[in-house]
């Protein structure tokens, strides 16, 4: 089954808490104040250890996403302590004002952004299946967009762990559709690279197969180019399976930042 029309999914989340206060569509993310212990954001970047109730007071921005407008009201001291989007979109707000944000970005993306904001807790991956592969590719996608490095390191990470835990990786059908959503990103690198050294090394392990592959890849040039880029670049040096790199390879930050192995 091609990824290019995945189907959707709706992603397990803890149940938020909501105030008696809120509106009953609307789906308000907290945390127990009592709960004082700090937390360190999955990532690589240097990051100043705070504790979650630090920035559940305050304003409450709210943020329609999607085309159904799904409703997420979030304090706004925490929304632009995590995120250099907000930070910079919220700068101009007003105590008073209308604090409403409408994004058209994936909303169950979203949904798993706001837990992340106060678990710091990334999905299990699979790429396995086309909705899970639909799902982390919106999620890396959505982190992007809000230019969050610490998330898209953390996604990565989990990547890497799926890959060393599951010894497989994504076909040509499903690598097309990480290349149309997220490209030049390194997220599609390290999907290129896990596919190309699968392919040079065992092309019938791919689930649907060397010759669908190919005669998928037939009308597909700009992938076809990259593809045959990798292969060339991996017969000059070829290289062991991604998850057994360091996951600084692949991540985005400062060249002076070196994460722990």
């Amino acid at each position: 089954m091609s990824p290019t029309t995945p189907p959707r999914v709706r992603l397990n989340l803890k149940p938020p808490v909501t105030p008696p206060s809120a509106s009953s569509s609307s789906t308000i993310v907290n945390v127990d104040d009592s709960d004082d212990d700090a937390y360190q954001p999955v990532g690589s970047s240097p990051t100043v250890v705070v504790k979650p109730e630090q920035f559940t007071r305050g304003e409450i921005v709210t943020i329609f996403v999607g085309h159904k407008r799904k409703r997420f009201c979030i304090y706004k001291d925490l929304l632009c302590n995590r995120t250099p989007y907000f930070a910079a979109s919220l700068k101009n707000f007003w105590s008073g004002g209308s604090n409403d944000i409408y994004l058209q970005e994936d909303a169950d993306a979203f949904a798993q952004f706001t837990n992340w904001l106060f678990t710091n807790e990334i999905p299990t991956v699979n790429l396995s299946t086309c909705s899970g592969l639909a799902d982390v590719v919106a999620f890396y996608k959505l982190a992007d967009f809000l230019l969050v490095e610490t998330l898209k390191n953390g996604i990565i990470d989990a990547t890497l762990k799926y890959l060393k835990e599951a010894k497989w990786a994504v076909n040509f059908f499903s690598l097309y559709y990480v290349q149309e959503q997220i490209p030049g990103t390194q997220f599609y690198r390290l999907v290129l690279r896990s596919s190309v050294r699968m392919f040079m090394n065992g092309p019938e392990l791919f689930d649907e197969g060397a010759d669908n592959d190919t005669t998928f890849l037939a009308g597909k040039q700009e992938l076809m180019m990259e593809i045959v880029n990798g292969v060339r670049d991996y017969n000059k040096k070829p290289y062991d399976q991604v998850w057994k790199c360091h996951r600084c390879e692949y991540h985005e930050h400062e060249e002076s930042v070196i994460c722990k192995s």
